[in-house]
């Protein structure tokens, strides 16, 4: 398993084959991500301890303007699938332990490199 330091945590690949990525996202409180889209994989995220909140911004909105819809996961939650091209970003005010899963958009193998970012702030 392959874990990687992010400026919000650490992710470590559970999982990884060409119709499939898992991780386990461990967020430290306070952490986020960059406002981004991926191309060509759809994003799944089931919380194991604690909350993150998931700003999406609409589907046309690719330049992730505007006001986003926020939702609230903890892990009484059920797990929330953002498609392809939809811009996201997570936050977690408390620190939180995530699953993420990824999955191919299309028929062809799941594409590792799709993430594009559109800002980093929050």
């Amino acid at each position: 398993m392959e874990t990687q330091d992010k400026t919000w945590g650490k992710n470590t690949v559970i999982h990884s084959s060409e119709n499939s990525i898992v991780c386990f996202a461990e967020i430290d409180p306070g952490g986020f991500c960059s406002v981004h889209i991926h191309e060509d994989r759809h994003n799944w995220f089931q919380v194991a301890e604690g909350s993150v909140t998931i700003h999406i911004w609409n589907h046309t909105d690719q330049d992730a303007e505007g006001i986003p819809a926020n939702y609230e996961l903890t892990s009484d939650s059920d797990p929330i699938c953002l498609e392809a091209g939809i811009p996201h970003q997570f936050y977690s005010e408390e620190g939180c332990k995530l699953v993420e899963v990824y999955t191919p958009a299309s028929d062809s193998p799941i594409n590792f490199d799709d993430i594009i970012r559109l800002r980093l702030n929050l």
